[in-house]
């Protein structure tokens, strides 16, 4: 069963393999692809590697972008795409009671987090959920074995993502 694992040790985990200074989001994009679910022009959707809730996706901008000034209007089109199609796909697949959908990430490069324009979608499983318990890493993240990972990576690339 997939289970929580603290903010530091996934911090750790991340500074022993991101290099420093590398902007997280174009780094899962190029040395990621075990979790690469749907490649576009614009964009690629991916299992979050450290995900709050079993089942997190992010939609990343393949472009180095930071804000939505920046962002040419079929870039913003298809990412919207993907956005929906992977939130519809994640109720079919994983049956949360719902998604939240955010555009997070920090104003400079950050061990858990970096300027370039992503969204998470995050698959709600209790009602108790809130915004402010989910979008932490306080509580720490979910980690699983690798069987755990390849059975959803195939959950969802089935369900159609």
């Amino acid at each position: 069963m997939p289970h929580i694992i603290s903010r530091q040790e996934a911090i750790s985990k991340i500074e022993k393999e991101i290099p420093k200074g590398k902007c997280l989001a174009c780094y899962l994009i190029e040395n990621s692809p075990k979790y690469i679910l749907q490649e576009g022009k614009h964009c690629t959707v991916l299992l979050s590697e450290y995900p709050r809730c079993w089942g997190q996706v992010m939609v990343i901008a393949n472009r180095h972008v930071i804000s939505f000034t920046e962002l040419m209007s079929e870039e913003w089109t298809e990412i919207s795409k993907y956005i929906m199609s992977s939130s519809k796909t994640i109720e079919k697949a994983l049956k949360p009671l719902r998604c939240y959908v955010a555009a997070t990430g920090a104003t400079e490069n950050m061990v858990m987090t970096s300027p370039h324009l992503h969204f998470n979608i995050i698959p709600v499983y209790h009602k108790t959920d809130k915004p402010s318990g989910i979008f932490t890493w306080v509580h720490g993240v979910y980690s699983g074995t690798a069987e755990e990972w390849e059975e959803l990576y195939e959950t969802l690339k089935s369900a159609g993502i």
